[in-house]
């Protein structure tokens, strides 16, 4: 059994941390021990788990299914506030941004995303925005947080994270059916992408323009 009461491994805002590298050794030295003695099943027990840094969480699914693609892509809902707001924080200086953390992880700042299946960051709010209809919904364009450039540790099984490049990189230490997973509806390993509310994000904006 493999017991994970959180995914909190240092500071959220560096997303690779020491602790995030321990995590990941030590768990990868459990997952190794069970197959050296022939454990064909494994339970991971994650209640109570509040959720942490993702990093971690895509380091232990990378160790369990090493030939798997690790999807994190996502939209926001394109409307005139957050059309507004990210027009706000596109005008702040690349050399700024660092007195700026919450704009980094707010989701709005184009200079930190990344185009789905491209190595590149958007090159403007509008590529970002959009906006695409999407089920009937005005969606911003796909975006993901990780460039597969990114500077991740050579260690790290998420090293050069969302390339899509890493296949087989050897097989599955146990077969899916033989996993369970032990949860709570409420975890998550999401704080590491800084998700804040729509007023907490539009309190900065107004900060930023008064400034």
């Amino acid at each position: 059994m493999l017991v994970i009461p959180t995914f909190q491994t240092g500071s959220t805002e560096d997303l690779l941390t020491s602790e995030t590298t321990d995590f990941t050794h030590i768990s990868r030295e459990l997952i190794h021990i069970a197959t050296a003695t022939v454990k064909s099943s494994i339970l991971i027990h994650m209640s109570s788990n509040g959720g942490g840094n993702i990093i971690t969480g895509f380091n232990l699914f990378r160790d369990f299914f090493p030939s798997q693609d690790i999807y994190s892509a996502t939209r926001f809902r394109s409307h005139d506030a957050v059309d507004l707001m990210g027009k706000i924080f596109a005008q702040i200086k690349p050399d700024a941004l660092s007195e700026y953390s919450a704009v980094h992880s707010s989701g709005l700042d184009y200079r930190s995303l990344v185009v789905l299946d491209h190595d590149r960051h958007f090159v403007s709010w509008e590529e970002l925005y959009g906006f695409h209809e999407i089920l009937g919904m005005n969606s911003s364009s796909l975006f993901t947080r990780f460039s597969p450039s990114s500077s991740f540790a050579p260690e790290s099984p998420v090293y050069e994270a969302g390339a899509r490049k890493q296949k087989a990189r050897s097989i599955c230490p146990f077969v899916a059916e033989n996993i369970v997973i032990l949860s709570e509806i409420t975890s998550t390993i999401s704080q590491s992408w800084g998700f804040h509310t729509i007023e907490y994000i539009s309190q900065l904006a107004s900060r930023l323009v008064r400034q």
